[in-house]
């Protein structure tokens, strides 16, 4: 679905992020993307939707070219951003209102799959933070984009609701069929969450290895204590060293 080619991208201070980053996204698979702080991560997740543009190379989404932000792609970050002054319910269907399209049941369905009926109602204060998560996500899902992006969506939550938001946002893309690419510092979180996990090198991030995670499609935080499990986090470990 996404392939990106010989990637290179500068900054006008002369740091170079990534460096002739080749990488494919394959449909309706998750692709966790791993490295150390500063090796090009965000700067790979902000090129692929369109936000920047690299010096060299291309990127393609269903063979078309991306040249700028579209609603095939959206792009969740760590930071919620709702409006306060909205519910639930209109901060999910934000992406509708500014496109200018009904909405047919699309913003009642996402309430549903992020298990937030009872808040539809309810504003950003009076809700906690991994319910924003579930609202943030529910508004990048309700245009239906062919591909979600996902930059460090719960590196803000304490450890418990991390973990539940995890197991939900995991869930929560199977059902919806969505091809995903998530940039995450923990392992243990692109293992559990992923078909696929991309190691960065350090920067200039380039692509060291890429890891299929055999694991089953349905999962629970139990797989953890697996071998199977423990035996993928520690070939991701060694592939960053």
């Amino acid at each position: 679905m996404l392939n990106i080619t010989d990637v290179t991208h500068v900054y006008p201070n002369g740091v170079e992020a990534l460096q002739r980053l080749t990488l494919r996204v394959v449909r309706s698979e998750i692709t966790a993307v791993v490295g150390r702080s500063g090796c090009g991560k965000s700067t790979l997740l902000r090129i692929a939707a369109g936000l920047q543009s690299p010096q060299r190379g291309s990127i393609t989404l269903n063979d078309a070219p991306v040249h700028g932000p579209t609603s095939d792609v959206s792009l969740m970050f760590q930071d919620a951003a709702l409006l306060p002054w909205c519910t639930v319910r209109a901060n999910i269907a934000l992406p509708l209102d500014l496109q200018h399209r009904r909405d047919t049941g699309e913003v009642d369905y996402m309430i549903d799959l992020v298990g937030l009926r009872e808040f539809a109602h309810a504003l950003p204060s009076q809700i906690s933070g991994g319910m924003a998560q579930r609202v943030a996500l529910a508004r990048a899902l309700v245009l239906n984009p062919r591909l979600l992006l996902l930059d460090e969506p719960f590196g803000a939550l304490d450890a418990f609701t991390r973990e539940s938001l995890t197991q939900s946002v995991f869930d929560i893309c199977r059902d919806a069929g969505a091809t995903v690419m998530l940039v995450t510092h923990s392992i243990a979180e692109a293992v559990f969450l992923a078909d696929r996990v991309v190691v960065l090198t350090p920067r200039p991030g380039r692509v060291a290895a890429e890891i299929a995670v055999g694991l089953p499609l349905r999962r629970t935080w139990d797989l953890q204590r697996s071998p199977e499990f423990a035996a993928i986090v520690g070939e991701v470990r060694d592939a960053m060293k």
